[in-house]
């Protein structure tokens, strides 16, 4: 499985997740529930047809 994330994506996840005292671990959280939750729920509900590679 492959994701493509935008530039903008980036920008604010790493704005959400910046932290200089607690370094990357604020990054790794907002990773977790801006994108891997919400993404993992979409796939369980069945609202995205996942494809195999060829």
């Amino acid at each position: 499985m492959g994701l493509s994330v935008s530039d903008s994506a980036v920008d604010l996840l790493g704005e959400a997740g910046l932290d200089p005292v607690d370094g990357a671990r604020l990054l790794r959280r907002a990773i977790r529930t801006q994108l891997e939750n919400p993404l993992a729920q979409t796939i369980l509900a069945g609202k995205l047809a996942l494809r195999r590679p060829r």
